[in-house]
């Protein structure tokens, strides 16, 4: 058998593409280029096949349509084989389309189509929050009041003909903090407003923003007042390894010319033996890990008190920190505000403590951070 027969009969009696070019290449480079071309000639075949196929075996009682998805594939042929795509664009791509498809599995799985969706609910506050059955109940709560809030909207909005919408009519999605309880009756009491809100066409950046909080599954909650405990202890993750550049950068931009952090051989002559990072960039590195567990919607840092530096941090060195909840009360002149205290502690990656500070700071209540009123 000759490599042209054998690329011939590997094309026609193989059904994947990729499976017959692999199947060839034991053959040779005569039997791929057989077996490629051949099998890709019967791939373009689908299309008049298909248009075919559609005119004979028309619905009389349906609008026969051509799918759209044989536009999307001949137009992405094309544009894979006439222009050159970057590495990075091709991944982009690939990633792309696979979540596509993930979304199109998922709604052929759940029986869902574009009509059928009503509304799409995203808490981005606790993740997991809808397993078990404290999770489904909570789920039942939700999806019936959601269904009746909507369906009085329409009501209003078309006097009084309306559909019914229904609870298999809407969409939830959950992310965010794990661990945390889920606040059925939180979400619960926010929902007639939310609904009024809507409007019957959204803005497509809406749709984007939902998109990427269904992404952004956090192990770090961003607290309101109400969410501080005193004794509760926050470990700030990652931790920063400092560099010479960082030292050096961080001293000559504010104006410190100690020899000790920038001139290496003024360190060795030292009892240290050599440079040490500054301090005023410890404590400032140890201020920006705390942020996203402690002041992420900090209205105002109201000072530092006790700052402290134990031992000595040297270019090189892996900078941790966690922060203590020492005291909160309400704010006297700000309702809705209150005051917290946290003291902070930074340590090496041997776990040695190298500084400490205490700081306060005025937290906004639940619902009051300007998140909240700008719906950032």
């Amino acid at each position: 058998m000759s490599s042209e027969e054998f690329g011939s009969w590997i094309a026609l009696a193989i059904h994947d593409t990729s499976s017959v070019i692999g199947a060839a290449m034991s053959f040779g480079d005569g039997s791929v280029e057989t077996a490629t071309t051949l099998k890709l000639a019967r791939t373009l075949w689908l299309i008049p096949l298909t248009i075919i196929l559609g005119i004979f075996y028309k619905d009389s009682s349906s609008k026969n349509t051509l799918p759209l998805f044989v536009f999307a594939f001949i137009l992405a042929v094309l544009l894979g084989t006439q222009l050159n795509f970057s590495n990075q664009m091709i991944l982009a791509l690939e990633n792309i389309s696979s979540a596509f498809l993930v979304g199109a599995l998922f709604c052929i799985g759940a029986q869902i189509d574009k009509k059928s969706i009503k509304a799409l609910l995203v808490n981005t506050k606790n993740a997991n929050t809808f397993t078990g059955k404290q999770g489904k109940e909570s789920l039942d709560i939700l999806a019936k009041n959601l269904a009746k809030n909507l369906t009085l909207k329409e009501s209003k909005a078309r006097e009084g003909v309306s559909e019914v919408i229904r609870t298999k009519d809407l969409i939830f999605a959950s992310t965010g903090v794990i661990g945390e309880q889920f606040p059925v009756e939180q979400i619960k009491n926010v929902l007639p407003d939310l609904v009024q809100k809507l409007k019957a066409e959204q803005n497509k950046l809406y749709w984007l923003k939902i998109a990427s909080s269904i992404m952004t599954t956090d192990t770090k909650p961003k607290v309101a007042y109400e969410e501080f405990i005193v004794g509760d202890i926050y470990e700030h993750r990652p931790g920063r390894t400092i560099t010479q550049s960082d030292n050096i950068w961080f001293t000559l931009l504010t104006m410190n010319q100690h020899p000790l952090h920038i001139d290496d051989e003024y360190g060795k002559g030292t009892e240290f033996g050599k440079t040490l990072v500054v301090s005023p960039f410890t404590v400032a590195l140890m201020v920006g890990m705390s942020v996203s567990d402690v002041s992420q919607k900090t209205v105002a840092n109201l000072g530092w008190t006790d700052i402290k530096m134990t031992h000595p941090l040297y270019v090189g060195d892996t900078l941790y920190a966690e922060s203590e909840v020492i005291e909160k009360r309400e704010s006297k002149s700000r309702p809705d505000e209150g005051i917290v205290t946290v003291k902070t502690i930074g340590k090496n990656q041997d776990g040695v403590e190298v500084a400490s500070f205490i700081r306060s700071a005025l937290i906004p209540k639940d619902g009051k951070a300007v998140e909240d009123k700008i719906d950032y």
